[in-house]
């Protein structure tokens, strides 16, 4: 797998606490540019790393798989739970 650049790190570490954010939420959580968030955003779905909430595509989350990757670049703590 390709390395994940540095607004999806971002993108990542915003959605790991949980939560259906907009890009805006997003954007002004992690400190970066709306384009910046939409283009990881994109990046990201098509990884299978976040999805669309279930209000429709204005609100993402975080996948397992994306809390797994998330976790692994050391983004994420573990929560504890087996």
């Amino acid at each position: 797998m390709r390395g994940i650049s540095k607004a999806q790190e971002t993108v990542l570490s915003v959605l790991v606490p949980g939560g259906h954010l907009t890009v805006e939420q997003i954007a002004t959580q992690g400190e970066i540019r709306g384009i910046s968030v939409r283009i990881a955003i994109c990046e990201l779905r098509g990884r299978g790393a976040i999805t669309a909430g279930p209000f429709g595509t204005a609100r993402y989350r975080i996948t397992d798989f994306g809390r797994g990757l998330a976790f692994s670049l050391g983004l994420a703590r573990s929560s504890g739970v087996v």
